[in-house]
């Protein structure tokens, strides 16, 4: 009899005649009222009021039932976990059951079991289990250990645990070995501080490779996995982890080796002897195998017919008269007919030239790129998208890096370019936030090391000749002003003060902003006024997620606005938040709380305040780096109403933090190749051509982020008409 029968039923009063037959003392009855109860809960029904008697069902020697209650707990559970307690006495028991099953069952279950009364008599039964006699037992705790540390991390750390899982790397056992693996991988992909808990040592490596050969295929796929996060300490140690993972580059199909020797039969010499070898089997080969092996051995014919006609008879004789399966006979034939009528045609036809293969790379961020390399054959890979884009609400964790090149442009910068993930619609995130919670303390910026060589000559200097003209060199500050302590550098451009909000939408409070930058430090300038009766207090700010990560430094501390009073208040603000593609790409939204109610407003943010101070790149690399980006990333714009020569505007820039690389002058044109780099490590170059006497110019630019380019045109607008 089939177990549709459990979702079927006419009697009233299901519940009560559930917990009746539930009551039972025949064991079978018990199982079978069980096994009802498991159908109700698949099919929606509500069966939470059996759970006493469900429990009671625990204490039996049958796997079946014991399996079939432990999946009605794990269900239960968070909504009764009052009544999930009474099931703790059992789950201890069992694991310290004979049966390594039953032992493994319970240790699995209490892991699934999200309750925090639950995890608390969890320690001691999975301490025990860690050390079990039994591979299987083992195995099943180390997985345990990363679902408890995804409840509580605090109570992992605490117990030990992180410290045995360690120790079950060197377990005799290949499969145990695997699973703490991929418990550890877990563990430190969540770890809060986005660092990991367990470093890999040279020991622990060795010890990975030497279960690889001896793990099931997902066992290999978790070690591999881990592999991919070591960074070898020299060449040698590289070259030695790459021989021992090679054989899993060996394929067991033949249709995957012969392929490449029919495509590169010219450049291997005994071509045919290797696929005569695979044709000893064809007849128990797949239809796949058959048919792939057929191509391979005419292809290699029409490339070598002088010495490969034996061969091309023998495998068209065994797809058109031995073989049954219609597809390779009429292949066979077909091939068969266009080699005797007319070989010239048969060589257009099955060597015909394959598309030409795209090099789309060059679309991508180079850091995204690095982090997609990383996360081969997984969905980040397909949709070009970093791990953290898929998962809402995660949080993002270790980002995987490759390690740096030796002698590459990107090891002048051992900073990360945050990815813009796609964005829609974030109100639903704005509306949730929990205002009133602290903000993270900034980190302290490190000063900016790049030294630019800017006295040498153009571009053409990195060609190889042409006129040698000086670029612009920083402005000094005279000794006056440092024994006086002032500063005579001119500040960065900020946008005068707009609106944000209302007073008719903030209930009585006015904002009106800007942002600016002093000394590397984004600030959001505030000034709030209170137009109501009453008093205001208790502010609280939060921003949604955006596309460069802005969020508040420092929690917001104005104090009491009295009615008709305007406060000055400067929020410091840092990059370190989520990350997420806002339409357009300067856009952030705000919610803002006191004592009255909480307000949202959307600004935007000027992308000048973006541009970090070390933003200056060497001439060799510039002139590299521009030559690397698609054309199709170029973007011009003509600037008009220019204020100033080529110097002038040269030096507003650099007090923007957009930086003169090198200038030099042709036909008459001033041209000046500049370079900024924003905060999320997305470098912009660019090239301004200014006739001397002509109010208006020509801006290139070239990015792998194209699409930064209409905000940095408005900041060039911005910056040299109104400083």
């Amino acid at each position: 009899m089939t177990d549709s029968k459990y979702f079927t039923t006419t009697k009233k009063g299901e519940i009560f005649e559930l917990k009746s037959e539930l009551n039972n003392d025949k064991k079978e009855k018990k199982k079978e009222a069980v096994k009802k109860v498991i159908a109700s809960m698949t099919v929606g029904k509500d069966v939470s009021a059996l759970f006493p008697d469900v429990v009671n069902c625990m204490q039996t020697d049958n796997l079946e039932l014991k399996k079939l209650v432990y999946l009605y707990l794990m269900n239960y559970a968070k909504s009764q976990p009052d009544m999930a307690i009474m099931a703790v006495n059992t789950f201890v028991k069992d694991c310290e059951d004979p049966n390594p099953l039953i032992r493994a069952l319970a240790v699995r279950t209490m892991g699934c079991i999200r309750v925090d009364k639950i995890t608390e008599y969890l320690c001691e039964p999975l301490r025990k289990c860690l050390k079990d006699e039994d591979p299987y037992v083992r195995k099943t705790a180390a997985v345990c250990v990363a679902k408890l540390y995804d409840i509580s991390s605090g109570l992992v750390e605490d117990q030990g645990f992180l410290e045995q899982l360690k120790e079950l790397l060197s377990d005799s056992n290949p499969m145990v070995v695997a699973n703490a693996v991929a418990a550890l991988s877990e563990i430190n992909e969540s770890s809060p501080t986005g660092q990991p808990l367990v470093e890999l040592n040279h020991a622990t490596i060795n010890k990975l490779l030497t279960a690889l050969n001896e793990c099931t295929e997902w066992g290999q796929v978790f070690i591999l996995d881990s592999l991919s996060n070591y960074n070898p300490k020299d060449e040698r140690e590289a070259q030695s982890i790459c021989e021992r993972i090679t054989p899993r580059l060996a394929h067991a199909n033949a249709a995957v080796v012969s392929q490449p020797l029919s495509e590169y039969a010219e450049r291997i010499d005994n071509a045919d002897e290797l696929l005569d070898s695979f044709l000893e089997g064809f007849a128990d080969e797949n239809a796949q195998v058959q048919l792939q092996l057929l191509t391979a051995v005419v292809k290699l014919f029409l490339k070598r017919p002088a010495h490969t006609q034996a061969l091309v008879q023998h495998v068209l004789s065994l797809a058109t008269q031995d073989s049954d399966n219609p597809d390779l006979r009429d292949r066979g034939f077909i091939y068969w007919r266009l080699l005797s009528t007319d070989p010239a045609a048969a060589k257009e036809v099955v060597l015909a030239d394959k598309p030409l293969i795209s090099e789309e790379t060059d679309l991508l961020e180079p850091t995204l790129l690095d982090e997609l390399i990383c996360h081969i054959s997984s969905l980040a890979s397909v949709y070009h998208k970093p791990p953290t884009a898929f998962v809402e609400g995660r949080s993002a964790g270790i980002r995987k890096t490759l390690p740096a090149r030796q002698g590459s442009a990107e090891n002048t910068n051992a900073q990360e370019a945050t990815v813009i993930p796609n964005q829609e619609s974030l109100i639903g995130d704005l509306l949730s936030m929990d205002i009133g919670s602290t903000v993270a303390q900034p980190q302290p910026a490190a000063p900016p090391t790049s030294n630019v060589d800017l006295l040498g000559g153009g571009l053409d200097v990195l060609l190889g000749g042409g006129p040698s003209d000086l670029g612009v060199a920083p402005s000094t500050t005279g000794l006056l002003g440092d024994i006086f302590g002032l500063s005579s550098a001119p500040t960065m451009y900020t946008p005068p003060k707009t609106c944000w909000l209302p007073a008719d939408k903030g209930k009585g409070l006015e904002i009106m902003g800007t942002f600016s930058r002093r000394a590397g430090q984004i600030t959001m300038d505030l000034s709030c006024t209170n137009k109501a009766m009453q008093a205001m207090s208790g502010f609280a700010i939060q921003f949604n997620k955006n596309s460069f990560g802005v969020a508040p430094a420092a929690p917001m501390n104005m104090g009491t606005l009295q009615p008709g009073q305007t406060l000055e208040y400067n929020l410091p603000l840092n990059t370190n938040g989520p990350v997420q593609r806002m339409e357009p790409l300067t856009t952030l939204q705000v919610a803002i709380k006191n004592n009255v109610d909480v307000f949202y407003y959307a600004c935007q943010i000027p992308i000048q305040v973006l541009f970090i101070e070390d933003g200056t790149l060497d001439k060799r690399v510039f002139l590299t780096t521009w030559r690397d980006i698609p054309s199709a990333n170029e973007v011009q714009y003509t600037l008009n109403d220019l204020k100033g020569n080529s110097d002038a505007i040269s030096a507003k820039m650099t007090h923007n933090n957009i930086f003169t690389i090198a200038k030099r002058n042709v036909e008459g044109q001033d041209m000046l190749y500049q370079s900024l780099k924003l905060t999320n490590n997305i470098w912009v170059l660019l090239e301004l051509k200014l006739q001397p006497g002509v109010n208006h110019a020509t801006l290139s630019l070239k990015s792998r982020s194209v699409e930064v380019a209409p905000f940095v045109f408005q900041a060039y607008d911005a910056i040299i008409k109104n400083t």
